[in-house]
């Protein structure tokens, strides 16, 4: 007896196939559009079902679906570059807000409580007598008065120093002297260097090309110049760093490398006097 089933839905015929394809597309559409609803990413009324015999619709909806992905991962995107921009707008504020105060501090505005410098006793008063001045390394000294080499600046900052005092020498502190010195013309003020050793010492040392030009010599300068009062009070130390007016008053000293802070609070000392 011969079948009755038409012989395009035989077992294993193509059309079967092709039928069996158009469900599994069907329920795999369904299940992606459920997910896609639970996790929040359609809009109110997105999420009603389509029949599931409906294949051409459920492309329609996978279509709306991707399209829909794409825009949550644009707007989240978009959302992270207005945050960073947020950030960064948001740290140039404060370092601008910084530079103001520091700016007020130096013009005599702000409040000025210096963290690495002590303040000088109200009477101490440097010595002024002729030192060696040498403008370049190489070159011949010149007598000069440390009283002539104050005259003409706001402040001066004095740094005195030994070619056997290490902080004194290294690369890091001579880097110091040089931000140092830009920033304090800057404000009317200088830098003076004065070595304590002796002269054949301080020009002979193999790294007198690195020193900080121009330079004083005397020698122990810091035990003739500096006020008593301060010697017996802070010691002698090296490297000391005092910040003092035209006349050679002691406005503020620092014992010890230089970094960072205690550049710019020098500097702000500095530009302070007499405003």
């Amino acid at each position: 007896m011969s079948s009755t089933t038409p012989p395009r839905w035989r077992s294993g015929g193509p059309a079967v196939v092709w039928a069996v394809g158009l469900r599994a597309v069907a329920s795999r559409a369904v299940v992606l559009s459920a997910a896609v609803w639970t996790a929040g990413l359609l809009p109110a009324g997105c999420g009603t079902p389509i029949p599931e015999g409906s294949v051409v619709l459920q492309q329609a909806r996978l279509a709306e679906l991707e399209r829909r992905g794409a825009e949550v991962i644009r707007c989240r995107e978009r959302l992270g570059q207005a945050g960073t921009a947020h950030h960064n707008t948001r740290v140039a504020l404060e370092r601008a807000q910084q530079r103001v105060s520091l700016l007020e501090r130096r013009l005599g505005i702000g409040k000025f409580t210096p963290t690495t410098l002590q303040a000088a006793g109200s009477d101490w008063q440097l010595t002024l007598p002729k030192v060696q001045q040498l403008a370049a390394h190489g070159e011949n000294p010149t007598r000069v008065a440390l009283g002539a080499l104050l005259k003409g600046h706001r402040a001066v900052v004095i740094t005195y120093w030994a070619t056997w005092c290490k902080p004194c020498t290294s690369p890091e502190e001579l880097d110091h002297l040089k931000v140092l010195q830009r920033q304090l013309a800057r404000y009317g003020a200088t830098l003076q260097s004065i070595a304590v050793d002796s002269y054949d010492k301080v020009t002979s040392d193999a790294r007198a090309p690195t020193w900080h030009y121009p330079l004083l010599q005397r020698d122990n300068a810091h035990l003739e110049t500096l006020p008593r009062a301060l010697v017996q009070s802070t010691g002698v130390g090296l490297p000391l760093f005092v910040v003092v007016d035209a006349t050679g008053r002691v406005l503020w000293l620092r014992k010890g490398k230089l970094d960072g802070a205690v550049v710019a609070e020098l500097v702000t000392a500095a530009a302070r006097v007499n405003r």
